[in-house]
């Protein structure tokens, strides 16, 4: 017979410092209970379907998703897809068939304002309602805060939209990742000292604001220290949005190499320069101020 589940239910995008709370305690009581303890995403966001918000990229691509899920313990996770149908599915009819008769639910644990279903009647109370009768369990966390306020997926795009990556840090409660394929660039940084690492992403990805910044890459080729450039490269005229990694004392080809990004400062902003040589002049300041931040030597 298939394994009783512990379920907790939602978007899980930016899996911030509130998304660990709820999984801590998803695991921990499946443990208690003897529970299967499963993850269900909701895909696309609903505010998207809602006509509430644009669709936009993802803080956390499916693979990442999963992969950090795994290391907090989750050993299930699936996907929901959010349509019409589901959107107009009473709580009843969401408790029987899904929790229920797929799952197997024997507990829900939720976080704070979740309601699902038609006319968002689906709030804790009601489905725990029908889990007397149903025969599961349903648990509502408070949200997670600090000092800045309640900590939301919102919270972080917005510090991503401004640079601010190490407030996202303190939000994630790890640095934000991202991670991609180096692939074939116009040769621009080795033409002066600093060959980058173009990285394609393999799907779409939010990224932070346009400009400088210090990172920690890991590969292949172990983990560096990394000076981080994203922008339109407007010195050497418009161009498309690039994201260029360039490894501190390393030195070796990288085409063809996946690197797992760690965004840890905001350096400066993109800048337009008058000469090639003022932003290699500009390139060594950043790297010097990099170093200074990391606490290595200087450059060999």
């Amino acid at each position: 017979m298939p394994e009783r589940r512990a379920v907790t239910l939602g978007v899980f995008d930016g899996l911030h410092l509130g998304h660990r709370l709820l999984v801590d305690r998803l695991v921990e009581e499946s443990h208690r209970r003897s529970l299967l303890p499963t993850v269900v995403t909701l895909d696309p966001h609903p505010d998207v379907v809602l006509g509430h918000a644009p669709a936009r990229p993802p803080l956390t691509p499916r693979h990442t998703q999963a992969a950090i899920l795994a290391e907090w313990g989750v050993r299930e996770l699936r996907i929901l897809q959010f349509d019409a149908n589901l959107r107009g599915t009473s709580a009843e009819d969401f408790a029987k068939n899904f929790l229920v008769s797929r799952l197997r639910a024997s507990l829900l644990i939720v976080g704070p304002d979740f309601a699902l279903g038609r006319g968002r009647e689906g709030t804790p109370e009601r489905l725990a309602e029908l889990g007397r009768t149903l025969g599961y369990e349903v648990m509502q966390l408070d949200p997670a805060r600090d000092s800045e306020g309640r900590i939301s997926s919102s919270r972080v795009r917005r510090l991503l939209d401004q640079g601010r990556v190490e407030e996202v840090a303190t939000a994630l409660g790890r640095p934000y990742l991202t991670e991609g394929r180096v692939v074939f660039g116009r040769g621009l940084g080795a033409g002066m000292g600093y060959p980058t690492a173009n990285l394609e992403r393999s799907e779409p990805v939010y990224l932070p604001a346009d400009g400088v910044y210090v990172g920690r890459a890991s590969g292949a080729f172990g983990q560096r220290a990394a000076l981080v450039s994203l922008g339109t490269r407007p010195t050497f005229g418009p161009g498309e949005r690039v994201l260029e990694v360039y490894l501190l004392d390393f030195q070796g080809d990288l085409r063809n190499h996946w690197i797992r990004l760690e965004w840890l400062s905001f350096q400066r902003g993109q800048q337009k320069f008058h000469s090639p040589a003022d932003l290699i002049e500009q390139m060594r300041e950043d790297e010097r101020a990099a170093r200074q931040l990391l606490g290595l030597g200087e450059r060999p």
